[in-house]
């Protein structure tokens, strides 16, 4: 057996051992670089869910913002039915005031006018009984 037999064998061991072993190493960096991904997803993830989480707390408080101002709305539309209301009310009995106004007026001038006559009659009684 020559030393070419002998060495060959060995050096295909050797170069299938080197192949295996870069091999080895380029999964173990594929590998590491996956981790790295799958390490960088989880932190996404989690930045995702804790943003999710605030902002449905953000919209938990909105709505009962806006619940609160609902009902602010219904009782200011309910005093807004009252005070129409009562102003409703209080125009007609403005206009009733105002119309019984007008008619003491009118009595009063009535009794001005019939003092006056009374008055020029009694002037007129004297002048011509003087």
């Amino acid at each position: 057996m020559s030393t070419d037999e002998i060495t060959r064998p060995l050096n295909e061991l050797f170069e299938k051992i080197y192949q295996t072993e870069k091999e080895t190493l380029e999964t173990q960096q594929r590998m590491r670089n996956l981790k790295k991904q799958i390490n960088t997803l989880r932190n996404n993830i989690q930045q995702l869910r804790q943003s999710m989480h605030e902002k449905e707390v953000d919209m938990t408080e909105q709505h009962a913002k806006l619940a609160i101002i609902q009902n602010q709305l219904v009782v200011f539309q309910e005093k807004k039915k009252t005070l129409s209301s009562t102003l409703k009310e209080l125009e007609a009995e403005c206009v009733t005031k105002a119309e019984e106004k007008d008619a003491l007026q009118k009595e009063h001038n009535n009794k001005h006018n019939a003092f006056c006559a009374a008055v020029e009659n009694l002037e007129k009684v004297f002048q011509n009984g003087a």
